[in-house]
């Protein structure tokens, strides 16, 4: 059996938008700027002692993001750019998003038994 197993799970969700005002020729109005940032940053570890002096780790790190569509997030507003924004997450959350750095660490430790020798 594993020693230890764990699973850290975080999301990070950033969402501005810019409405950019013309003063020189106000009959002309610019189209509003949308920034969107979705993160899901996700770690894995699992801890498996195989003898009392020999122990392994193996951990893994996933970074992933998820894109999304260049309208507004406002459920009043605009309902068909909210529902896009909906059926865009979701369809990416079966594949966990798109991966943009995974590292993964496998260590094993022994310890010598010099108070034997």
């Amino acid at each position: 059996m594993p020693k230890n197993m764990s699973f850290t799970n975080d999301y990070s969700r950033i969402y501005n938008e810019r409405q950019v005002r013309n003063n020189l020729v106000p009959d002309y109005e610019f189209d509003p700027i949308f920034l969107k940032r979705f993160d899901w940053n996700r770690k894995y570890e699992i801890g498996y002692d195989i003898t009392r002096n020999l122990k392994t780790t193996f951990s893994a790190r996933n970074q992933s993001i998820f894109e999304e569509g260049n309208n507004s997030v406002d459920r009043n507003e605009n309902p068909e750019g909210y529902q896009e924004f909906l059926d865009t997450i979701r369809s990416q959350m079966s594949t966990l998003g798109k991966t943009m750095q995974y590292n993964q660490n496998f260590t094993v430790n022994y310890k010598i038994p010099f108070n034997k020798i």
